[in-house]
């Protein structure tokens, strides 16, 4: 049955690998498929233009968040290979903490175990036909860890028509990335050490149950996962991080906080 499995598991990603490369644009590596993809655009000088990092990730694979933790790559994007664009802006979807590995002690990385389309926005430095050009340097984990660069295109013609679906799927990919806490009825407190634990505790507030809430944490240093801990009927919650979180004082920090559909992020500074 094992080797049955395993044969079966094999023939999959065969075929799911032959069906990305059938399609255009797509960049076959290990554990992920990767390619630009185009959106709407303003042609005028200063025009904003959508693009999107589409990623396909192979069943068993993580593909990394901006600050994936101690055990994960955080990708790295180079533009200087774009024509008449600039002013790149990644907008980064929601990720999960997902487990490396089976060990006594978990490994856990914020990523994507599933596909994920990755809004950018740039600008036109001038009208006419515009290509992004990436250089991708990121990494992927199964069992073992892999680094890894990409080169990645996009061509944008001289005239606001493009690929409808792409568009659509952008403009979705946009709309569901972390919004503006306050927006939400979402309210953080500045953080503080914890002086029993020595933890780095942020206090949040909502509306709302946030009894299932994750916190992916941003900033100077790498921050680990956070411990959440519910008070109350669960409206208030204290995400805690590991007395080695060790800030400089002013720090500023980027805290994105899930729950469900809710989805917000909030910029913080340390006393």
């Amino acid at each position: 049955m094992r080797l049955a499995a395993t044969v079966w598991l094999a023939a999959s990603c065969l075929t799911a690998s032959a069906v990305w490369a059938a399609e255009p644009g797509w960049t076959q590596r290990e554990g992920v498929a990767l390619r630009l993809v185009a959106g709407a655009a303003q042609l005028r000088a200063g025009g904003s233009t959508l693009i999107g990092l589409d990623v396909r990730v192979e069943p068993g694979w993580k593909f990394f968040w901006r600050a994936p933790g101690r055990f994960g790559i955080a990708p790295e994007f180079d533009w200087s290979q774009s024509h008449n664009l600039g002013g790149f802006v990644v907008h980064w979807p929601v990720p999960r903490w997902v487990k490396l590995g089976e060990v006594d002690v978990p490994a856990w990385v914020a990523g994507y175990d599933s596909d994920v389309l990755v809004p950018i926005t740039a600008r036109r430095a001038a009208p006419g036909p515009a290509s992004a050009g990436l250089s991708l340097d990121y990494g992927v984990c199964r069992d073992v860890c892999i680094a890894d660069v990409v080169e990645l295109r996009v061509e944008m013609p001289a005239s606001s028509s493009g690929d409808e679906l792409q568009r659509a799927r952008l403009n979705h990919a946009l709309n569901n990335v972390p919004g503006p806490a306050a927006r939400s009825n979402v309210f953080f407190e500045r953080p503080r050490v914890d002086a029993a634990t020595g933890e780095l505790v942020v206090v949040v507030r909502a509306e709302r149950s946030l009894v299932r809430a994750e916190a992916f944490f941003d900033g100077p240093v790498v921050f680990e996962r956070a411990r959440i801990v519910p008070v109350g009927d669960g409206t208030e919650i204290r995400a805690m991080l590991p007395p080695s979180t060790t800030l400089p004082a002013g720090a500023r920090i980027s805290i994105v906080l899930a729950d469900g559909d809710l989805a917000v992020e909030e910029l913080l500074f340390l006393p």
